[in-house]
């Protein structure tokens, strides 16, 4: 009886190990899957939005009295803030998916496109008019550019490498060491994980940041953040800088401040890269990898550690896979875009 017992207790024992194994299996592979999410969510940030630029002007060779608004796409653009047309002006335009070509542009009577559309037409980066038999008090003139809000530097930014050799951000590969800053503002170089952006061709808005005493501005969009000299929050949006106000420049491999001598609308090349330690130095200047975007309310600065298993995933020498699933996760937000 003893012997039964002890067989039927092993034999116990057995199916409980078996429940074990398949109990964890389904465990390991839920984790997976949950990292695989995290992963898509993650590689999403550094991507932007779909919008337009849409300008105004007075003369049918659009040269004169211009006037541009950027919106996203399908929102209402005030084309018409200092009233030039005698009257408010507003539209909304729906971008082609393929960024080129025709887009459809519906006018308003209202600065936000409240009520009735009052006439829709389909326009493209050409010079087109809007005579006042639609309505308005004066004619103008209307060019309209679609374009995703890549959220990053210009290509043509400059970067050291550990080499001592400074190169473009459009030259920076995977696995090259670039400036940056560590903890205590020092000047280290970082691993670059990720690059993004990197066949871009198509020019996005950005802002010129021009520094007292630096020989290049920044060249940013207008999402991405820049160190400056707070305490409380020592990353900001390059939209929330203003002349005057100070940024932080690596000079003599340590941080300083510098006054903001002037900031200016440009166009640039996107190309972002991830470094190791999440900040890189760019034309001198310090700034994050981390763009702000939100991820079910929260901001990407605030869960910037989901980045750690793509850095796991690179040191494991797996960087075409993270690569990869970048690039594909940034295929399914643009057709959900």
């Amino acid at each position: 009886r003893l012997g039964e017992g002890e067989g039927g207790e092993g034999r116990g024992w057995s199916g409980d190990l078996v429940v074990f194994h398949l109990g964890f299996e389904m465990v390991r592979f839920g984790v997976w899957v949950g990292l695989f999410v995290f992963l898509g969510l993650v590689c999403s940030l550094g991507r932007g939005e779909i919008r337009f630029k849409a300008c105004t002007y007075q003369d049918a060779a659009c040269s004169q009295g211009e006037e541009c608004e950027t919106e996203t796409s399908a929102d209402c653009a005030d084309v018409d803030k200092s009233g030039l047309f005698a009257g408010d002006v507003g539209i909304k335009v729906t971008c082609n998916s393929s960024l080129d070509g025709i887009h459809s542009v519906a006018y308003y009577l209202s600065d936000d496109c409240s009520g009735n559309a009052l006439s829709t037409s389909q326009v493209n980066n050409m010079c087109v008019g809007r005579p006042n038999t639609l309505g308005f008090s004066n004619s103008f003139y209307l060019k309209i550019e679609c374009y995703e809000s890549a959220i990053c530097f210009s290509r043509d930014s400059s970067v050291l490498l550990d080499s001592g050799v400074y190169t473009t951000l459009g030259e920076v590969r995977v696995g090259d060491r670039v400036q940056s800053v560590d903890d205590n503002g020092r000047s280290v170089f970082s691993e670059v994980f990720l690059t993004q952006h990197s066949s871009s061709t198509r020019p996005t808005a950005m802002l010129s940041i021009s520094i007292e005493n630096s020989h290049e501005p920044l060249v940013v969009t207008h999402d991405h953040y820049v160190r400056v000299p707070t305490v409380s929050n020592p990353y900001v949006k390059a939209s929330s800088l203003r002349v005057g106000d100070s940024i932080y420049v690596v000079v003599k491999g340590s941080m300083e401040r510098r006054p903001i001598a002037g900031i200016s609308h440009a166009m640039g090349v996107p190309r972002n890269v991830h470094t190791m330690n999440d900040r890189i130095v760019v034309n001198g200047v310090v700034a994050s990898c981390i763009t702000s975007n939100q991820v079910f309310g929260l901001d990407t600065m605030n869960i910037r550690h989901l980045l750690v298993p793509l850095k796991v995933m690179h040191k494991m020498g797996l960087t075409s896979a993270v690569s990869i699933i970048d690039r594909a996760v940034h295929n399914i937000y643009r057709s959900f875009s």
